[in-house]
């Protein structure tokens, strides 16, 4: 291969890298905070769906159904990784209730709007099921009942 061939190429490739990176790493955060979920939540008579998967920094929301029941869970990732704060309705998407369960300010306004755009590929049937989840349920780390089925 020509030398000013193979320089374009490690260019390319240097540049590449970055975004190479980001992919797999997010897709290995979604695995985990659905691997979370279904290991709190999953049950053979009532299987969970987790989806959309909103990630900023060391927030997440994600949206979840399970039966007759669905809503939206907020996770904090910490030294130990992922672990659910809490499960929701719409109260999820509003910045100062982020801010008010420990998302600084700026993190929680560019997560709940990533998050809107995640869902609007759901369809208004669906999101009006996630909205509808009513209350707040603190879960916590390790807590391993079964919040969203539950209530």
């Amino acid at each position: 291969m020509p030398f000013l061939s193979r320089l374009a190429l490690v260019a390319a490739l240097s540049l590449a890298t970055p975004v190479l990176a980001h992919g797999p790493m997010s897709s290995a955060e979604t695995g985990a905070i659905t691997h979370l979920m279904m290991a709190q939540f999953d049950r053979p008579e009532a299987p969970l769906t987790v989806e959309p998967i909103t990630i900023s920094g060391d927030s997440a929301i994600a949206g979840w159904r399970q039966g007759d029941m669905a809503g939206r869970a907020l996770l904090r990732q910490g030294p130990e990784g992922w672990v659910i704060v809490l499960c929701a309705g719409e109260e999820v998407l509003d910045p100062q209730f982020l801010a008010h369960h420990g998302v600084d300010g700026p993190a929680a306004q560019s997560l709940t709007e990533a998050a809107r755009g995640a869902e609007t590929g759901l369809g208004a049937a669906l999101i009006a099921r996630l909205d509808a989840f009513e209350g707040v349920v603190l879960i916590g780390p390790g807590e391993g009942h079964h919040a969203p089925a539950g209530h």
